[in-house]
């Protein structure tokens, strides 16, 4: 690279030397032997000329085949080239080439790039802790080209000083804190040793915090360790740590130390009471370290928050029970056991404050009382046990239990137990049971429907089992919701058909079918509500009715079926002489509009003629128009086809067999006298061979039957 360059300088020499006899000149600003550019900031050269009377022509290039980068800007006798930001790929000769009037000249200039942060990165490796050894590090990042002194300071102390001139710079010091290191400050300071590029110097500072673990924790107790009842108590805690200490205040019990108060130097213990005495601890605690200190509190005072448990408190009979009272007091409490009954109560021997029941008895239920006494007062609880039972004689009643639809119901459930009975009032249906919503056992139908029918349970509940009980509610009303189908409701003639009515009602309704026609109606055999047709006719079309009919009213519903026929004809018949004319037509009964497509048969293909109507005419038969010739009928119900076959005979007329017609219908020939209508005959068979078709068709249009 050094000899490449070192060549395009002499070659720019010579070039600058063969044109200084002109008054045309060009200058690189600024121009030093070597053009210092910082990555990231903005470099911009500037190309100068001077002595020509025109604009000159600009052009920048670099030494090497790279891309050049950076934004060119002519104005005039200037031309700029700007770089921004700057970056490692910038590092080259720049060439401004000038041409005015035929005259050319070039100016250079090279570029190094270097990198200098704006900050230092100064740091202690670890967390600064009071007697442990750690790392003070000082960082000058992104350097790049330029060599570096760096210098560690503690307060005006130099700890460490070192020059750079590769990366990486970093520079390090060990440190030992003590506490009188807190709040002074340690300094890392940075600067460029090059004489080329203007000097700049970095400084960052830390300021030392040591940290240490709580000591010399103490607590204090106002006004003494031992007070009376109602006595205010304060505790305090203190202690040195940095940072500063949590503290956690606990007491201790028999189940061990109770977290009772956090972050709070003092713990107040306002009217002390009995429950207020035991040990206290106060423990604190930052990340370096935790200390405790323990503290005992005694407090004098009558028995006071006694309770009295009766374990379990509802039970069988036969279970066992506990009786077991307890008491706060200083000094202890002696425990007396009472039951009452109807003559008064009863003392009962107890051990450490407990009565125990072997197997209790209903005599056992009742109030129990225990009076814990001591030199300062006394005090009293009661408990109460209950023996249970599970639900019996369970009831579930339906009034009335026969009614007619819009009659209000009643049904309520009751049931014997202790603990009362939680009641759950079911009904069944074919999905599972439904819970209705009641209120004290009885739920209400204000107007009972048909779906209110069936059968209703009641479910008493309780913690110690449960007992059942159904009743049954019948509703009758008139028929309703009478529905007839006619499935399928559009069918071809010879299709299966179903004709089916339902209905609700109670009692069962009796199913009447009919089917209106026009000398009236006309009543269907039907079973259980259903009439069928194995192979329906045209005659099978029509309106059909259901009536559904019991004690208390009748129903009815219609439905309809439509089918539709399709009957295939030749006149004057399907066997037809050579030269005569026939039509070829299908009749279709349905009610609704048809589209008809006729086709001829021919070598397993099909050729579609030009008739779109239910008829055509062929005109002058020949041997080659016999054949099979087929129609297709589409509406709205969907398509039907039909296959008619045409015997063309050369000399006397062929009466097709009744074996050969699988329609079952022909329309009966019609004989003409073609001989005396032989000029027509001509027209119209001119007419023909002139036609795209195969024949002449009339157009008689759909026929809707």
């Amino acid at each position: 690279m050094a000899n490449g360059r070192s060549f395009m300088y002499l070659v720019l020499t010579l070039a600058i030397l063969l044109t200084t006899g002109s008054t045309f000149n060009l200058k690189l600003e600024p121009k030093s032997e070597m053009r210092w550019a910082r990555i990231g900031g903005e470099l911009v050269l500037s190309c100068r000329s001077t002595g020509c009377s025109t604009s000159p022509r600009f052009s920048w290039r670099i030494a090497t085949d790279k891309p050049r980068g950076g934004e060119v800007s002519d104005q005039g006798a200037v031309s700029t080239l700007t770089f921004s930001p700057v970056t490692l790929h910038n590092e080259e000769l720049y060439i401004c080439s000038a041409t005015c009037d035929n005259q050319n000249l070039q100016s250079s200039q090279e570029v190094s790039v270097y990198s200098f942060p704006d900050e230092l990165v100064l740091e202690m490796v670890n967390v600064l802790e009071l007697g442990k050894n750690n790392t003070l590090n000082c960082t000058v990042p992104d350097v790049y080209q330029v060599g570096v002194e760096v210098e560690l300071l503690k307060g005006d102390t130099l700890l460490n000083k070192q020059e750079f001139f590769q990366m990486p710079v970093t520079i390090t010091s060990e440190l030992v804190p003590e506490l009188g290191d807190s709040g002074k400050e340690v300094s890392c300071r940075a600067r460029l040793l090059s004489e080329e590029i203007p000097s700049k110097t970095l400084e960052s500072k830390l300021t030392l915090q040591v940290l240490y673990a709580p000591r010399m924790t103490n607590i204090s107790v106002t006004p003494s360790h031992t007070e009376r009842e109602g006595q205010d108590i304060l505790l305090s805690c203190v202690t040195n740590s940095n940072p500063p200490a949590s503290i956690v205040w606990s007491k201790e019990s028999a189940q061990g130390w109770s977290v009772i108060a956090k972050g709070k130097t003092t713990l107040h213990l306002p009217t002390a009471q009995i429950g207020d005495a035991g040990t206290y601890r106060c423990e604190v605690s930052n990340e370096l370290g935790r200390e405790s200190r323990e503290l005992k509190i005694h407090v004098l005072g009558a028995p006071r928050n006694t309770r009295l448990s009766v374990t379990p408190p509802v039970v069988k009979e036969g279970d066992r029970v506990s009786v077991t009272c307890t008491s706060h007091s200083n000094p202890s409490a002696r425990i007396v056991l009472r039951k009452k009954s109807e003559s008064g109560q009863v003392q009962l021997g107890s051990e450490n404050g407990t009565f125990t029941i072997g197997a209790a008895q209903f005599g056992d239920a009742g109030q129990y009382e225990c009076e814990a006494i001591n030199d300062l007062g006394s005090d009293n609880a009661t408990a109460k046990l209950t023996v249970q039972g599970a639900p019996r004689d369970t009831s579930l009643s339906v009034t009335p239990p026969v009614v007619k639809e819009g009659d209000r119901v009643s049904v309520t459930c009751t049931s014997h137990s202790n603990p009362s009975a939680r009641i759950v009032l079911r009904k069944k249906s074919e999905s599972g049971q439904v819970q209705l919503g009641s209120e004290n056992g009885t739920f209400t139908i204000g107007a009972a429907q048909f779906g209110d029918a069936g059968q209703y349970e009641c479910e008493a509940i309780n913690d110690l089992g449960s007992d059942n009980a159904t009743a049954k509610l019948t509703v009758q009303g008139a028929p309703r919701n009478t529905r007839l189908s006619v499935t399928p409701p559009v069918v071809k003639e010879g299709d299966r058909v179903s004709v089916t009515c339902t209905s609700h009602s109670n009692p069962s309704a009796r199913i009447v079918l009919r089917k209106k026609s026009e000398s009236g109606q006309v009543q269907l055999g039907s079973e259980n509500g259903t009439f069928t047709i194995g192979a329906a006719q045209f005659g099978d079309a029509g309106q059909y009715e259901c009536e559904a009919i019991n004690d208390l009213g009748s129903d009815n519903a219609t439905a309809k079926l439509t089918v539709q026929v399709l009957t295939l004809w030749a006149h004057p018949s399907k066997s037809i002489t050579e030269g005569e004319n026939v039509t070829i037509g299908c009749t279709v009964h349905s009610s609704h509009s048809a589209k008809f497509t006729w086709k001829k048969l021919e070598n397993n293909s099909e050729a579609i003629l030009c008739s779109t109507n239910n008829s055509f005419t062929i005109l002058e038969i020949t041997q080659s128009d016999a054949g099979f010739y087929k129609v297709e009928v589409i509406n709205e119900f969907g398509n039907q086809t039909g296959l008619v076959k045409i015997i063309v005979l050369k000399t006397t007329p062929y009466v097709i067999p009744a074996d050969e017609n699988p329609s079952g219908i022909l329309v009966p020939a019609c004989t003409g006298a073609l001989a005396s209508v032989g000029a027509l005959l001509s027209v119209l068979y001119y007419i023909y061979r002139r036609s795209n078709c195969k024949g002449s068709y009339q157009m008689p249009g759909e026929q809707i039957l």
